[in-house]
């Protein structure tokens, strides 16, 4: 075949492909209704951005909160639509609640420059630049001395990091964590099919880094069923207990590429156990023991991505004397078996996931 053909051919194929993601991206659009959108720069030069949604209902809250996505994902993630949002749950209740997009996504940008290198970083950058200048936009711009922070999967790791490096001088009243693992140890067993997964994908995968998936997922949108459980996606979420629409709009809307090396952190990390900085020199677990702040950790009963047992383990190791450890699932009287994405948005979350927080925060809003 002439080599002109199979270009012009391919060129259409690609034209075709970026009109259908467009076109899937706008049937399964996000409902984006909050009051304000604010930025912030970092010290190594990226402009942050955090929606706000301002407080409402008859009793108004002392602190703000911070909501932290995670992994693959942006602030969507706790701010989904009218009936998934666990920012529109805690303002509807009195919190005035900062909903951060983590750099390369969202509301965050970096001024693009000729032949500037691909934008790449770690954990440790998310935790020095985004989160530290979140807390301190917020609580310039609130007038408050402290705030609440909860986090999903990356987002709650966050935490830990920062709430260990930080010491008493964290600002943050209280903690909750969905899904977020303070270690991987004994992953990859035969009972453990993402981690047996990540291991055997590790040695593919890491030369590449990158992990690329965002532009070639929402093609398969409408094949999507919450009757359909498809490995390796369906160790993400409990397919069940979200609605088809929602899962469509995941894929279409929510998820992000992450760079190569934080990508590589998360597939050393399921290689290797433990959670240690990107030198391999640091113990973020071991730091745990110096986070006193109060915390709950929550996970999923059928969370595969982070095991119950790992979670608990981060519940014993910090010294916070006001903790707690929540496994959602029906042996503690949930109505269902959360797994890891669906934990903020089942189609149950609203009155089982989101109350709990609102009570958490509460109790140490004072």
């Amino acid at each position: 075949m002439n080599l002109l053909v199979v270009l012009a051919l391919l060129v259409c194929l690609m034209s075709l492909t970026v009109g259908l993601r467009t076109v899937l991206q706008r049937v399964y659009s996000l409902d984006t209704m909050e009051d304000e959108n604010h930025w912030f720069w970092t010290n190594d030069g990226w402009r942050i951005g955090m929606s706000r949604y301002r407080p409402r209902g008859p009793a108004l809250r002392n602190y703000p909160v911070l909501l932290v996505h995670g992994f693959q994902a942006h602030r969507s993630d706790l701010d989904f639509d009218e009936q998934l949002s666990l920012a529109r749950y805690l303002a509807n209740r009195g919190f005035d609640c900062w909903s951060l997009d983590l750099r390369g996504r969202g509301l965050s940008r970096r001024p693009r420059k000729i032949l500037a290198p691909r934008d790449d970083w770690a954990l440790e950058d998310l935790v020095a630049n985004d989160c530290s200048g979140a807390i301190q936009t917020i609580l310039q711009r609130t007038g408050k001395p402290r705030l609440h922070w909860v986090g999903h999967s990356l987002g709650g790791q966050l935490s830990y990091v920062y709430l260990a490096q930080a010491g008493n001088e964290n600002h943050v009243a209280s903690c909750v964590t969905l899904g977020s693992a303070p270690n991987f140890d004994n992953r990859g067993g035969a009972d453990d099919p993402f981690g047996l997964f990540m291991r055997r994908v590790r040695p593919l995968a890491y030369p590449v880094g990158r992990l690329s998936i965002a532009w070639l997922s929402a093609l398969f949108a409408p094949a999507i069923s919450n009757r359909i459980q498809i490995p390796p996606m369906s160790y993400l979420a409990e397919f069940a207990n979200m609605s088809s629409l929602s899962l469509r709009r995941v894929v279409t809307q929510m998820i992000v590429d992450e760079p190569a090396t934080i990508s590589r952190q998360f597939l050393n990390w399921y290689y290797q156990g433990g959670f240690r900085g990107i030198d391999g020199a640091v113990d973020h677990f071991a730091r745990m023991e110096r986070i006193t702040t109060p915390m709950m950790f929550m996970v999923g009963a059928k969370d595969r991505v982070i095991l119950p047992s790992n979670v608990e383990a981060g519940y014993h190791r910090v010294a916070s004397k006001q903790k707690a450890l929540v496994v959602c699932g029906k042996t503690n009287g949930f109505m269902t078996d959360y797994g890891h994405g669906d934990m903020t948005l089942a189609s149950s979350s609203p009155t089982e996931i989101y109350p709990r927080i609102n009570g958490w925060f509460v109790q140490f809003d004072s």
